[in-house]
């Protein structure tokens, strides 16, 4: 099945957390190999090809490498590349060199971005109330490229997508986009965040049997209770 030509079924709203929609994801067909386009209510939910949501991925640029905390958003050079890596999943998809301009204050807004995202998933895995500065900075970027509807010469409804100038903007647009409808669609209630020790990763429990954010972890914990369980068996009785 054909993805939608420029999204032209999207009805985006600014998030509005209430009750879930029970309308369960579809999955409608792939942008150019980079990410499949999941429907839910409402819009579109980018995934990306490592198979989260785009918000999810990018609240995930502060993860473990060997126990010690890495930032893909550390400095310009690497936000650009972390952006340019993925740049079919935006909407409009980042052209090349698209984020090579991305200045101290665009980096600036990409990690407050981040933070209210992260602010907003741990929330959301809480069960707490999204904080109301998260709320604002998501629909704050949300906005940031232009989309309205119009009236087709079939008498249909189109959305149009602006040409903004800073696509760095527009790629945060559509993080944020998919941050409001992770966040107050569907996959809302399978928010989850790693339970391993130090990890500070969020996923989509998308499999009844996933418990982690990576299988990595996963392995490393099983390791952990295997090397527990030998000490145990190895200690004298007391």
């Amino acid at each position: 099945m054909p993805v939608p030509d420029d999204d032209a079924t999207i009805g985006y709203n600014l998030l509005m957390i209430g009750e879930v929609p029970r309308e369960p994801p579809r999955r409608c067909g792939s942008a150019e190999g980079v990410g499949d386009v999941v429907t839910v209510e409402g819009g579109l939910v980018l995934v990306t090809a490592q198979g989260g949501p785009l918000a999810v991925e990018f609240a995930n640029t502060i993860y473990p490498h060997r126990r010690v905390l890495q930032d893909h958003l550390r400095d310009g050079t690497a936000a650009a590349q972390w952006l340019q890596d993925r740049a079919g999943a935006f909407r409009p998809a980042l052209a090349a060199g698209g984020a090579g301009g991305l200045d101290d204050a665009g980096l600036a807004r990409l990690v407050g971005l981040r933070d209210a995202v992260r602010d907003a998933l741990h929330a959301v895995v809480t069960d707490d109330q999204i904080p109301g500065p998260a709320r604002a900075v998501i629909n704050t970027a949300s906005a940031l490229s232009p989309r309205w509807p119009v009236l087709d010469c079939g008498a249909s409804i189109e959305i149009v997508c602006g040409t903004g100038t800073d696509p760095v903007a527009e790629a945060m647009a559509s993080i944020a986009q998919s941050a409001v409808h992770v966040l107050g669609g569907p996959l809302r209630p399978l928010v989850r965040i790693c339970p391993a020790e130090g990890c500070p990763m969020f996923f989509v429990k998308d499999h009844p049997r996933r418990a982690w954010c990576t299988p990595a972890c996963g392995n490393r914990n099983r390791v952990a209770r295997h090397h527990a369980r030998r000490q145990v068996e190895s200690d004298p009785v007391a």
